[in-house]
């Protein structure tokens, strides 16, 4: 009625086939009360009106970390811009949870600083009052957030991260402060990764390589890990121990197993060969055609890399993509022609 500013109206679905419907972020508890000259709609509180836009909420002292981090990610002005969205703020307390090196790639705009802030973003309005237990929203990297609505009525993000203070309603949006910063698979670094899934040897050569760090500041790359067993096959103890103590040896051997470019399986559709980080080297990707069994089933044979197998695909890593093989890549250093003439049968 004041002409200045409006009511934002949203559904959400809730268990059972329902649906609960609120008014800027206040839940309406009964509708569509007749009257003689309109109609009444009753809700839970008084409706607040939305002050500002979201990049104004960022200049709460409390938002200090979080508007640095967007400002080197370039991304405030994501927030400015009409829309509807949520942003899941940490508080500076959350910031300084982290340990020392996250917290500096996050606030210096390094590695997946953009992946995680977006992390926090969602370009859909979701009100606290729509989680009645279990929710999930999509973040602007496409990814989804879980929600959850504890028996204490403390409401909890992806498991850990707490709503401090909810429902600060904007012109664009709506905003949470929260006590924990969200980080998400695909922003963790390539040895967070590798150790989680147990292929610890690999890690460890990469280290004693000198390579740990700067495999975690490498981009647009897919790793091809030998899982811990290959490193126990004869031909690779053998190879292990002639190049043991040779740093450029182990260097390029870890190299070799890394390609340039974000390869996941739905790409691997042809033979072709991949360039590796080795300079001058390639690895030989071969893909089989489809062919049918006695009963007419049609197969496609898992590609292999220099004919090794693939174990598991498509671990995310911050800028890679992480496949298990199960054999070391060892990198040919003779023509066929040389390995020919010298073997004696």
């Amino acid at each position: 009625e004041n002409g200045n500013t409006s009511i934002r109206l949203n559904y959400y679905p809730t268990p059972g086939g329902g649906k609960l419907v609120t008014a800027n972020c206040i839940r309406i508890a009964r509708a569509n009360l007749f009257a003689t000259n309109g109609f009444v709609h009753l809700v839970d509180n008084v409706i607040p009106a939305p002050k500002g836009d979201i990049q104004d909420i960022l200049d709460d002292p409390r938002a200090s970390l979080f508007k640095q981090a967007l400002d080197v990610s370039k991304l405030t002005d994501l927030l400015g811009d009409d829309g509807h969205y949520t942003v899941f703020l940490p508080t500076n307390e959350a910031f300084e949870k982290l340990d020392q090196k996250t917290r500096f790639k996050i606030l210096s705009g390094n590695a997946c600083a953009a992946t995680i802030l977006k992390h926090h973003i969602s370009p859909h309005t979701v009100c606290s009052s729509a989680i009645i237990s279990n929710a999930t929203v999509h973040d602007d990297n496409g990814e989804v957030l879980n929600l959850e609505r504890k028996p204490n009525d403390e409401i909890v993000i992806e498991g850990k991260a707490k709503l401090v203070q909810s429902d600060i309603l904007l012109k664009n949006g709506v905003v949470h402060f929260i006590d924990e910063v969200l980080i998400p698979e695909t922003a963790l670094p390539v040895d967070e990764v590798l150790a989680d899934n147990n292929q610890t040897k690999f890690l460890q050569l990469a280290e004693e390589a000198g390579l740990k760090d700067q495999l975690d500041s490498m981009a647009n790359i897919t790793l091809f890990v030998p899982f811990n067993a290959a490193f126990d096959e004869p031909d690779a103890e053998k190879y292990l121990n002639e190049i043991r103590n040779d740093k450029e040896k182990l260097r390029e051997l870890i190299l070799y197993h890394i390609v340039k470019g974000k390869l996941e399986s739905c790409d691997m559709d042809e033979s072709e060969l991949l360039e590796t980080e080795v300079e001058g080297r390639t690895l030989p990707l071969k893909v089989y055609p489809l062919y049918s069994n006695l009963f007419f089933k049609s197969i496609s044979p898992a590609p292999l890399v220099q004919c090794s197998s693939l174990t598991r695909v498509e671990e995310k890593a911050c800028g890679s993509v992480v496949h298990e093989i199960d054999r070391i890549l060892i990198p040919p250093t003779k023509t066929l022609l040389e390995l020919i003439e010298e073997d004696s049968k």
